[in-house]
């Protein structure tokens, strides 16, 4: 059985399915994200649809790919859906736009963009991963975690008892 397909069964259909994407490159020295957090390219947080920015804005996504799953903080937010629809690639673990002759399988689109540090601590490269995403109700700031206690608080939280989230905002493998 798959990570997704546990999850689902515990905690239900996941409210995206799409693509993980990352964006950054150099250190991004000024930048800020939409939040006004300064830039960071491994800070635990990604960015969703501009259009999904005032729901969810700061609360935390269970992002699973086949492998790993990591949960992250909405910080950001970018045009992701102008980005177009994507199938695999027949010859290859790649995407590829909608209309090329090598794309297999379901249209998908760009459900949530990751600095590229983080995208690489969560899933170990820096290949675009399908995956399903759950928001995650309830969850503290990781940055306020480790304010408080000089680490992340990663136990899992005892209102909850499926045991599949933890108070952190990640970056979590699970």
């Amino acid at each position: 059985m798959t990570i997704i397909a546990l999850l689902t069964a515990l905690a239900g259909s996941p409210n995206f399915d799409g693509l993980a994407t990352w964006y950054g490159v150099g250190d991004g020295s000024g930048n800020v994200f939409r939040s006004g957090e300064m830039f960071s390219l491994t800070a635990p947080v990604c960015a969703v649809d501009a259009s999904l920015w005032p729901e969810l804005q700061g609360k935390t996504l269970l992002i699973v790919s086949e492998e790993r799953a990591v949960g992250l903080r909405v910080a950001d937010s970018g045009n992701l859906y102008a980005a177009g629809k994507f199938r695999e690639s027949l010859f290859s673990r790649h995407f590829v736009p909608v209309g090329s002759p090598a794309g297999v399988g379901p249209e998908l689109s760009v459900v949530v963009d990751i600095p590229r540090g983080a995208f690489v601590n969560a899933f170990g490269d820096a290949e675009t991963r399908r995956v399903a995403v759950w928001v995650v109700e309830g969850v503290e700031d990781a940055q306020s975690d480790t304010k408080r206690h000089g680490r992340a608080d990663l136990r899992p939280d005892p209102g909850n008892d499926s045991g599949c989230t933890s108070r952190a905002g990640g970056p979590v493998a699970i």
